[in-house]
């Protein structure tokens, strides 16, 4: 009887271990095409399912992460050049569109060796975060101007993290999931015409708790934007209180009318040498109006970036991105400034947040290393 029993269950692990991976292989966040060809490389996600089944406001709603992705697959160690991503939100089938204001956003990083650590690539200007993209309601696509690009190397694994979003749906369930597309070019490809390398910078505007905070990033959670710090209950629609150091909050309530911030994000420009500007956009919750990049040394307005919302519904229907080839001086030694306008059409306050997302030339990277 023992051996009876004991061979049904080898059996049975032998059938449902595949059958549960395959399983998974169709229904969890997967790679779902590959295309590579000279000039160009393209990598297709799909994640996993989501259920909208109430409002979800910023930051709340059902999340995942894709770990591990390779852009190049079973190949030597080769230079890669990421030019750009764009997000869909689709059906279950992965194609039929779903309404996009279901998006909170993503965020393509580098996937780090050791939970909490933040992976500095090599030969690259630092950065303080591990993100290369980010995108955000009204802005579901980047696309670098064109011989630029963020340099990574094809034995650096990436992880992708997506999250949903619901200000307006109150009917049956909505089942979706995310369709990426990550745009890259191979080194070897453009050897003729060499591309010009781009760092990030994330610029955060916030309202202080207390006293100054010496931090300068957002950071929390298991993965690069899946929280900004501990959950507390009053400074925003889903209260992360603690987010920029314990001192101030990246996500705030503003009051209804006009409301205008002016916040010094020089220490988050972290310059490590003079250079230049090339690509720019940002993120503002809804009724926010603009966001303005000020150079404050010289006085002078640097980039102005607008937001437009629905009108049938609420959410951020377009934020407007700045690019360049020639680009805009940025010098170390300069001090900056984040303008931000809001206004609240209604009687009771909102929540808010303002995110400059800037791209600049790398001056210490080295392709022939």
């Amino acid at each position: 009887m023992r051996k009876v029993a004991r061979r049904t269950l080898l059996v049975v692990l032998a059938i449902g271990i595949p059958l549960m991976a395959w399983i998974a292989s169709i229904t969890g966040d997967r790679v779902i095409a590959r295309e590579i060809t000279a000039g160009k490389g393209n990598v297709t996600l799909l994640s996993r399912g989501y259920t909208i089944d109430r409002l979800y406001q910023s930051m709340e709603g059902p999340a995942a992460v894709h770990h591990d992705i390779r852009l190049v697959e079973d190949s030597p160690k080769e230079l890669l050049w990421l030019t750009g991503i764009d997000c869909k939100i689709v059906a279950p089938d992965g194609e039929s569109q779903r309404p996009q204001d279901f998006f909170c956003h993503s965020n393509l990083t580098f996937r780090s060796a050791k939970k909490d650590e933040i992976y500095q690539p090599p030969g690259r200007a630092h950065t303080p975060d591990s993100r290369l993209f980010t995108l955000i309601p009204g802005r579901m696509a980047i696309d670098l101007p064109a011989g630029f690009g963020v340099p990574v190397y094809s034995d650096e694994a990436l992880d992708y993290l997506t999250m949903s979003l619901n200000l307006n749906h109150r009917g049956a369930p909505v089942k979706l999931k995310f369709k990426t597309e990550i745009h890259f070019v191979r080194d070897v490809d453009v050897k003729s015409s060499p591309m010009k390398p781009l760092f990030r910078r994330a610029l955060y505007a916030y309202e202080q708790i207390g006293k100054e905070s010496p931090h300068s990033m957002c950071m929390g959670g298991d993965n690069a934007g899946a929280a900004c710090g501990p959950f507390i209950g009053k400074a925003a629609s889903n209260a992360f209180l603690a987010s920029l150091g314990k001192t101030n909050t990246v996500h705030w309530l503003i009051p209804p009318g006009r409301y205008e911030s002016h916040v010094d994000i020089t220490n988050q420009m972290e310059l490590p040498f003079d250079t230049t500007g090339h690509y720019v956009t940002a993120h503002l919750h809804p009724f926010g109006k603009s966001v303005e990049l000020i150079d404050k040394t010289d006085n002078k307005s640097l980039v102005t970036l607008h937001a437009s919302d629905y009108d049938d519904r609420l959410g951020v229907r377009e934020m407007e991105q700045w690019s360049s080839i020639e680009g805009v001086p940025l010098a170390k030694d300069h001090h900056y400034e984040l303008l931000t306008t809001y206004y609240n059409p209604t009687d009771k306050p909102i929540d808010a947040m303002s995110i400059v997302y800037v791209y600049a030339l790398d001056k210490t990277f080295n392709v022939s290393r």
